[in-house]
């Protein structure tokens, strides 16, 4: 009832109130920041190891549950979970919302460098999940013909033609069907001429590389020099020698 007595018996400065706030309010409307897409930087991280050759279950109590532990120190943590595979355990650790993460994760690695985990472990790798980098767009293909050669028109057409619209940063393609080749191994000839099937897979990995070489600098210029050696034609793998014994080359094909 005060208020309603106050407002009668001062209408001038109830008047003023209400213009006044009507006027800072619109004033702040109109510097108000509008982003479609606001950065947003979700407190969480993931742990990613791999330990070759175990069960889930030896991953779960020598990789996961040690990881669950050291986590557990550090400041602001709020829940801590885990997924145990074969050879591989995620440790997924969910921080406050306002926790600086820049700061959470390299406290997060200092106590991992501490942990000690079996021989044949990988070293924990820390992954931040950036909702930024998902696409905002999604197209699906479909057609009458057969998935490698819609993958081809992916690749080929619609990933060209979208990226160079103004304002595309990049275009990725999943799905589909890619060209593989299969190499069926005799093991009964390997077997024969006593040849691993290990010395096959490292002679197949030595004669397919594509690396860089460094760059040549000849006075303003500079080259980029790679070692291009990749297949290209299926002839080129059967003609692959796997090992020289004497005069005689054995080749894949």
């Amino acid at each position: 009832m005060k208020i309603v007595k106050f407002s009668l018996n001062r209408p001038v400065s109830i008047f003023m109130f209400t213009v006044a706030a009507v006027i800072f309010g619109f004033i702040a409307y109109s510097k108000l920041n509008l982003n479609l897409l606001p950065k947003i930087s979700y407190p969480t991280l993931t742990i990613k190891t791999e330990y070759p050759g175990t069960a889930p279950s030896e991953i779960e109590n020598i990789i996961s549950k040690p990881i669950e532990e050291t986590c557990g120190v550090v400041d602001n943590v709020i829940r801590i979970s885990s997924v145990s595979r074969a050879e591989l355990s995620e440790v997924m650790v969910e921080f406050a919302w306002h926790t600086n993460m820049d700061f959470a994760t390299l406290k997060l690695r200092e106590k991992l460098d501490l942990l000690r985990l079996p021989i044949g472990a990988t070293k924990p790798v820390i992954l931040r999940y950036d909702p930024n980098q998902e696409p905002i767009m999604k197209l699906g293909l479909t057609g009458d013909t057969d998935l490698g050669h819609i993958r081809y028109i992916a690749e080929r057409e619609v990933k060209q033609a979208l990226e160079s619209i103004e304002g595309v940063a990049a275009c990725s393609i999943s799905g589909g069907l890619e060209d593989e080749i299969h190499i069926d191994i005799n093991e009964q000839k390997l077997s024969l001429l006593n040849i691993p099937i290990t010395t096959v897979a490292n002679r197949l990995a030595q004669e397919n590389v594509n690396l860089s070489a460094g760059i040549l600098k000849q006075k303003d210029s500079q080259f980029l020099v790679r070692t291009v050696n990749q297949f290209k034609t299926v002839e080129e793998i059967k003609d692959i020698i796997i090992e020289r014994r004497g005069d005689v080359q054995i080749t894949l094909g």
